[in-house]
This record gives structure tokens, sequence and C-alpha cells, in this order.
């Protein structure tokens, strides 16, 4: 892949994820959506990005936040997204609006609040970011925010219960423990 080629993200909360087959630690470290599996019948949201501009990456770094630096990163790189949720529970693809020029600007405030997550912007934004500053030959590691971290962490919650729920022939009522942020954290990082 060359620096200039676009690349696809998944978030690695996506339900469509079977955590049991894919290797999320690996995931996480390199966003190699290769080391993915998911559930049959199943299919992600895929967001489509680019590495950012020489200009866009200026401005990335004048932000004063991680957090304002990741959605500065996500409004300048991301290209369309296949299956997006939408407000009226649909999912359909989403393609960035550009000026009548051709040229691409800045998604608008009124399209980040009505279709994408902070969770979403911070997690793409940290890949759109990492990958337009790392050296192209050098690879990557793409920590998750934290806010991803939690997401990730309710995911694996909500699908232990399930799994627990449809595989038990027992009727129990305890739940199993919600794994900590730590935890998760700690799994992303191996």
């Amino acid at each position: 892949m060359s620096g200039t080629d676009p690349f696809k993200v998944v978030l690695a909360s996506d339900p469509a994820i079977d955590t049991a087959a894919s290797n999320l630690g690996q995931y996480v470290a390199d966003r190699d959506v290769e080391a993915l599996s998911f559930v049959d019948g199943e299919e992600p949201t895929i967001y489509w990005c680019r590495p950012l501009s020489r200009a866009e990456i200026r401005e990335v770094r004048n932000k004063a936040t991680e957090g304002d630096k990741y959605e500065a990163a996500f409004v300048r790189g991301l290209v369309k997204v296949e299956r997006l949720m939408h407000p009226d529970g649909s999912r359909r693809d989403w393609l960035r609006p550009d000026d009548r020029s051709g040229k691409s600007k800045p998604i608008p405030d009124s399209a980040l609040e009505t279709y994408f997550s902070e969770a979403e912007i911070a997690e793409v934004g940290m890949v759109v970011m990492m990958r337009s500053f790392l050296a192209r030959s050098s690879g990557g590691y793409y920590p998750l925010p934290g806010i991803s971290q939690a997401a990730l962490t309710a995911s694996l919650y909500r699908r232990a219960v399930q799994t627990r729920d449809s595989s038990s022939s027992e009727t129990s009522s305890d739940s199993p423990a919600a794994p900590s942020a730590q935890t998760t954290s700690q799994a992303s990082e191996s």
C-alpha cells in the first residue's frame, strides 16, 4: 500500500466481528482487516479513509487536544462509509459531501451530529492521523482512544451475555462480570 492509497477501518467494537475467531489485539495494533473474522450473515460498517495532505497534517497538528486532533483528522480523511447506520435505523452507504469544485472539504458539523458518534470520530480519526503522521515504511501502531476502549469493553460484555444465554441450557440469573477498561486495554496491546 502506498502512502496515498485509500484504506479501510472497521471499529474494534463493531457487532459484526466474531470476537472468538478474530485476533482483536493484532487488529488494534496494526489495523489489518485480515485479522478479523465476522459473524455468519453479518457485515461490518467499513470506513474508507485517505491519508491527509501536508496542509491537512499542519491543521491537525495545531489542535490543542487529542480529541480535537482525532476529529480534525476524521473530518478531513473520511471518504465514504459502507453500511452506515442512518437515523431511521436503516443501513446505507454514505459519501462525504464535496464542494462544487470537486475539492474535498471537512465534513460539516451537521453531518457529524446526524451520522457519527464520538467513539467513531475518535477511533477512525486516530487511525487517519496515525497513518498520515507515521513514516510511510514504518508500519503502524494504532492504540484505541479511551472512548473506543469503553465501547469495545461494552461490546465484548454484550457478546459474552448473548453467548452465555444462547448456549446455556441452565437458567441462571448470574451475569458474567463485565470486563474492565484496563483489561480491554491490556488485551488490545497484546
